[in-house]
């Protein structure tokens, strides 16, 4: 499954970012950059075109609606797309005002899979962050099932999944 591919990569940059001189100082850029390198890649061998900024640079555009986004392109009629497989944003701000509306943008996407990375000090707030997002979904009317939440908890250095 998808999601749980999307969910090692995660896990391995949460991992390699504990050899990075001060941990990429839980600073967004290096973390960033380096989610969407291997999550351009996963695309590419899911044989999607990927849009986003930095990624493994065979990316055909740049960023497109979302941070990251996977494109299937239809095999009946040349540079059309049949699907949008996958909607990313992430957010490396600790606040619910800045992590909701990015997440807003996910709710009325039409992808398959929508993921949400965002970060807060320890298990118990992100466990609250994740309720109040899917309370969101809920009064959008949205299958639950579409969503993978991922915080990344400050404390333990790890992520978390809902």
């Amino acid at each position: 499954m998808i999601a749980d591919k999307i969910k090692g990569c995660l896990v391995s940059v949460a991992e390699d970012a504990l050899t990075w001189p001060d941990n990429g100082g839980l600073k967004s850029r290096p973390w960033t950059r380096e989610i969407k390198v291997r999550l351009t890649l996963l695309g590419h061998e899911q044989n999607y075109e990927v849009c986003c900024s930095g990624g493994d640079g065979a990316q055909r555009w740049g960023e497109w609606l979302y941070d990251i986004c996977w494109l299937e392109v239809s095999s009946e009629i040349p540079g059309l797309y049949k699907s949008l497989p996958l909607a990313l944003e992430s957010e490396w701000g600790m606040s619910m005002d800045e992590v909701l509306p990015d997440f807003q943008k996910l709710v009325f996407s039409n992808a398959d899979l929508r993921v949400m990375i965002w970060q807060n000090r320890n298990d118990e707030s992100l466990a609250v962050d994740a309720r109040f997002l899917r309370l969101q979904v809920s009064v959008a009317g949205q299958r639950q099932e579409q969503y993978l939440l991922a915080g990344f908890d400050t404390s333990s250095q790890s992520f978390r999944f809902y």
